[in-house]
């Protein structure tokens, strides 16, 4: 890229924005004209510039049909140049102008591009803007002894692909510069600093700037192969001198679609990944053991989450636990060791609190694309802990005389741990729940969700 396409934005040199002062009379010349264009076509590189920035928009994918041949077909897409020029390659574009040839790669190479380029260098496709004059038109003479001239009608805003040594491009990072997280760690009164003042600390430090050496790049070639480097050389016999020419060897480069491609965030692609990271998880919108529309019967202070005991093996111990999700899940992924019962049983004499797993039995089968899944107490369990007549500790837990600093009630804990419960999709369950209101989530990916209650015996 030449000092002249960065005349007008290297570091920061632009010029106070002056635009025409019409009134009526006034004398329009080519001079005018173009300062109206100038002035808008200024503006909106700087825009474009500081607050979107530079880098490929969308498409402009690199192919190489033949990976024997080195020929490179750019695909149809728009960037923004480091001065903020929007560079357009549209599907009208002949395939022709789109393409980098064999002979345009030996051409290069044999002239280079500041400093020569060796066989073993690696190779950059990159992506310039350019002005194109079209429809030329002939200008006759205004005066007598004037010679006739021609001129362009047209500037086409258009491209120009170019090859760079690796080494005589800028690749550094486009991200990174201002990360306040980052700057906490080397601080020691960053503790105190707001993201707002660590981020208005970086902006001070100046605008960016844009330099000759701030290409788009698109691909990278790196040297694969010699076609030739096979091919035996036929000796002359002795005393006949050689009329063949010996071959060179030509260099196969191998495509890099991907390597350092600076991309522009639009504001879709921004929404899209904030709402894949923060929003597009799944989460738990019902649970049977708490249903608002069944609150006289599942509860007996929904407030204080106090079920009493004949609530308590109705709701739950006969009819299960029943949970469902706002999307299909992967319903394999859940089971009795991410989906846990637990009571918490005080212990006589000690006073500590003795966690007891309530064994669950599946009900669900395990589909990919459910969206609800239902665990039942096992029989046995059933058996020796909620009949009237069976040595339940449960039972005699919340039978017993206690004080208020003691209550006979037993807390019950259900547990979904969403870092093992996943999607259809693959995506960890959103289980962070505040134990008031659902759907659950906070946003982060792989929170477990959490729901207790205590049960009384009347």
């Amino acid at each position: 890229m030449n000092e002249k396409n960065h005349e007008h934005c290297s570091k920061f040199k632009i010029s106070d924005f002056c635009r025409n002062n019409y009134y009526y009379g006034k004398c329009m010349t080519a001079r005018d004209f173009f300062a109206e264009q100038n002035y808008f076509n200024k503006k909106r590189s700087l825009i474009s510039r500081m607050a979107l920035g530079w880098g490929i928009v969308c498409g402009l994918d690199v192919l190489q049909p033949d990976q024997n041949v080195n020929e490179f077909f750019i695909m149809p897409g728009v960037a923004i140049d480091c001065c903020g020029r929007e560079i357009l390659i549209s599907e009208d574009v002949p395939k022709e102008n789109r393409i980098l040839a064999q002979g345009e790669i030996a051409s290069i190479c044999k002239s280079g591009a500041g400093t020569p380029i060796q066989d073993e260098d690696i190779l950059l496709i990159c992506l310039e803007y350019a002005d194109c004059k079209t429809e030329q038109v002939d200008i006759h003479p205004s005066e007598c002894g004037q010679e006739a001239k021609t001129e362009y009608n047209r500037i086409r805003d258009s491209f120009r692909i170019v090859l760079r040594k690796e080494g005589d491009v800028n690749i550094s990072k486009p991200y990174g510069k201002h990360c306040p997280l980052s700057e906490m760690k080397v601080k020691k009164d960053a503790a105190h600093e707001s993201f707002h003042k660590c981020i208005d600390s970086k902006l001070k430090e100046g605008c960016p700037e844009c330099t000759e050496r701030d290409y788009i790049v698109l691909a990278r070639l790196i040297s694969h192969k010699d076609i030739n480097a096979d091919k035996s050389i036929s000796k002359p016999e002795e005393g006949q001198e050689s009329t063949a020419e010996q071959p060179q060897p030509n260099k196969i480069y191998e495509l890099d679609h991907h390597f350092e491609r600076r991309l522009v965030y639009s504001n879709p692609l921004l929404y899209d990944l904030i709402h894949c990271i923060h929003n597009d998880l799944p989460h738990i919108k019902y649970v049977s053991w708490d249903d608002p529309g069944k609150e006289a019967d599942c509860w007996k202070d929904r407030g204080a989450k106090v079920m009493t005991w004949q609530q308590f093996k109705e709701n739950i111990v006969k009819n299960g636990l029943r949970v469902i999700f706002d999307r299909k899940m992967n319903l394999a992924t859940i089971n009795e060791h991410n989906f846990v019962f637990t009571a918490f049983i005080r212990a006589f004499g000690t006073g500590y609190f003795i966690k007891k797993y309530i064994p669950l039995t599946k009900i669900t089968s395990d589909a990919v694309g459910g969206d609800m899944v239902e665990f039942k107490i096992r029989e046995r369990w059933q058996k020796e802990e909620t009949e009237d007549q069976s040595d339940s500790e449960i039972l005699r837990q919340i039978s017993s005389k206690r004080t208020h600093i003691d209550p006979n009630r037993v807390r019950f804990e259900i547990t979904l741990k969403g870092s093992s419960i996943l999607d259809d999709n693959c995506r960890a369950l959103d289980g962070h729940y505040d134990g008031i209101s659902l759907p659950s989530g906070n946003g982060v990916e792989g929170g477990d969700f959490v729901s207790w209650f205590y049960v009384v015996y009347e």
